[in-house]
């Protein structure tokens, strides 16, 4: 915008005031008046977006328990041909304490000797990308459910943790997986065949996604696991580890040895085993 002194010459010369130039005391009336325009995100903010390109909540850091994985997270090393991975077994009620009348409808619905196995990968990102957690909710010898947890501590202990699977996993059992049709158990296979390991041939497979998306389909915005958490089993999660960062937490383990953040993340996976476990159920039942 021109001077107030600019102004009065260009006034003189075109013989007339200039039309909708404000003089310089409105400008500064207006500046005072004027919203401070918000600066664009960059990508340096201390934001994220998902994998569906939606905003997320700023990400902050880990504020919580740091300490060593064994410390954590007690477990043991289990022992394999590919040499030894680590071997987390706990009662999913300790972490959810819901899950006991889960259990006892799940063996109220199947039949004798075909318990399902439920199955839940956290790996590295996408397809043909190393696997770091296997999750499995199964029953064990004595009938008791127990979540059983199989973890890379790093990366050179993929092909244990997969070949570990084979002592829980049988040709009778159902597979149960949320979205395991197009990832889980393609990711695992595939990782399997990169390791030259043999994996358990399990005929009958589960997806709760795609039941869901039978059943619920027209109750819900959509069919994400923690939206179907939400509105069909009435719960929501508070101080959870979002799936799409367990990647980069993961990583982040594998920096520091620090597992504060990466126990959050075993967490998770558990609450969605026993979610899945859940829908299961209900969707059994309805059948």
């Amino acid at each position: 915008m021109p001077s107030d002194e600019l102004r009065r010459r260009l006034e003189a010369l075109n013989g007339r005031p200039l039309a909708n130039v404000p003089t310089e005391p409105a400008r500064r009336e207006a500046s005072k008046a004027a919203p401070t325009a918000q600066r664009p995100r960059t990508r340096n903010d201390r934001s994220t977006r998902n994998r569906n390109g939606d905003a997320d909540e700023p990400v902050v850091p880990y504020s919580g328990q740091q300490g060593p994985l064994e410390e954590l997270l007690p477990g043991q090393l289990r022992e394999t041909p590919s040499g030894p991975c680590y071997h987390v077994r706990r009662d999913p009620a300790l972490l959810a304490p819901w899950f006991p009348p889960i259990g006892e409808r799940i063996n109220s619905i199947t039949e004798q000797n075909h318990s399902p196995m439920f199955l839940d990968l956290e790996t590295l990102g996408f397809q043909g990308e190393p696997v770091w957690l296997i999750g499995l909710l199964a029953q064990d010898h004595m009938g008791a459910w127990q979540c059983e947890q199989l973890i890379a501590r790093d990366l050179t202990e993929e092909a244990a943790m997969i070949e570990a699977l084979s002592a829980f996993a049988h040709a009778s059992m159902a597979l149960v997986t949320f979205n395991g049709v197009a990832f889980d158990w393609p990711m695992l296979t595939g990782r399997a065949q990169h390791h030259g390991i043999s994996l358990p041939a399990l005929t009958r497979h589960h997806d709760m996604l795609l039941i869901a998306r039978t059943v619920y389909g027209r109750r819900v915005p959509n069919c994400k696991l923690q939206t179907l958490e939400s509105v069909v089993l009435g719960r929501e999660r508070t101080g959870d580890v979002p799936g799409h960062r367990i990647p980069a937490v993961y990583k982040e383990f594998l920096k520091t040895g620090m597992a504060g953040e990466l126990a959050e993340a075993v967490k998770h996976n558990l609450l969605d085993l026993v979610s899945t476990a859940e829908l299961f159920t209900l969707t059994r039942r309805r059948a």
